[in-house]
C-alpha cells in the first residue's frame, strides 16, 4: 500500500501498479473519484471501469466513503 503523496511524487513508480487507500473527496460522472489519504493536500483521481462495478456500489461512493483503489 502507498500513501497518495508518495505516489504523486515518486516518478519511478510511473508504469507501476500501485495500491491506495483513502476517503473519497468527490465523485463524478460515476466514473471519476478525487481521493485523498491526509498524507497531501492533494487528491489522487481513480477511475472505475462503469462495467465493472454495478450501479448499487458506485451509488455508495459518496463523500468520505473509504475505498481502496489499485492500478
Amino acid at each position: 500500500m502507498h500513501a497518495i503523496q508518495q505516489v504523486l511524487d515518486d516518478t519511478t513508480l510511473t508504469g507501476t501498479t500501485v495500491t491506495v487507500a483513502g476517503w473519497v473527496r468527490t465523485f463524478r460522472n460515476d466514473r471519476f473519484i478525487a481521493l485523498n489519504d491526509g498524507s497531501t493536500i492533494r487528491n489522487l483521481q481513480c477511475v472505475i471501469k462503469q462495467e465493472e462495478v454495478d450501479a448499487a456500489t458506485r451509488a455508495r461512493f459518496t463523500t468520505s466513503a473509504s475505498v481502496r483503489c489499485t492500478g
